[in-house]
């Protein structure tokens, strides 16, 4: 009985069997992505492979800080903390204090400079006070030039009368209410002009008061007296002061 009940289940499994058509179609899709599956952890494993040498390369690279001395990063959770050091005091709780970032221009810009004519600008020192003058005793072929020196304190001074040149000029003679014995004068003539120099000698000081310094010199008639100028060189004081002028509108 066992024996027929055998050979009838293989029969019917044989039938099933030839009778059984194979859906082609869905084994297809089933095994596309089997294979496409296979084909992404193929993939996978290299990348994991590479994060991995990342990993050991960063360690590295921590490691070599730590070995130069720099600060080590924060203990790892349920890592020992690190030991210590004997000669370090105890941490401070207070929060580190940061300045504000300043920004600073790269470039300054230019000082200004005050006009000439500023009033906050310091002016050159006058030691003393100065004017030239044609004198009045003047006539039309004969000329005196006149520096006037008013010294307000113990000064040494140079005066220079430079007399232009023009036609038929020539020294006719000079003089001055300094003391001859305090002074040293020297007379020059240039193609262009005749120079009287007063010299107060070395220790020789004017006193307080004022002073004058006479060119005198004849020339042809109807002379302008344009090119005539004079210079004072003054020191007093430890100060030097230079003044400049001229003959005309006195």
């Amino acid at each position: 009985m066992s024996h027929h009940h055998d050979d009838r289940l293989r029969f019917e499994l044989r039938q099933a069997a030839d009778a059984y058509v194979p859906d082609r179609a869905t084994i297809a899709r089933r095994t596309a992505t089997r294979r496409a599956a296979a084909a992404r952890r193929d993939r996978l494993r290299p990348a994991a492979a590479a994060l991995a040498v990342v990993a050991v390369a960063i360690g590295g690279v921590v490691a070599v800080q730590l070995s130069d001395g720099s600060t080590p990063p924060p203990p790892v959770a349920g890592a020992p903390p690190p030991p210590a050091s004997r000669s370090a005091g105890p941490a401070s709780t207070r929060p580190a204090r940061t300045r504000p970032a300043t920004s600073k221009p790269t470039t300054e810009p230019p000082a200004e400079r005050a006009p000439a004519d500023d009033p906050t600008t310091p002016a050159a020192p006058q030691l003393v006070q100065v004017s030239g003058t044609v004198d009045k005793a003047s006539v039309a072929n004969w000329t005196q030039n006149t520096v006037t020196v008013k010294a307000d304190e113990p000064t040494w001074v140079q005066v220079t009368v430079r007399v232009e040149r023009t036609r038929d000029a020539s020294r006719a003679g000079w003089f001055t209410t300094v003391p001859n014995s305090d002074l040293t004068f020297t007379a020059k003539d240039t193609p262009d002009a005749l120079l009287y120099t007063y010299t107060l000698k070395e220790g020789a000081r004017l006193r307080p008061g004022t002073y004058v310094f006479a060119a005198q010199f004849s020339h042809g008639t109807g002379r302008d007296p344009d090119g005539d100028t004079f210079t004072v060189d003054a020191r007093s004081g430890g100060a030097d002061a230079t003044s400049r002028g001229d003959f005309i509108g006195n």
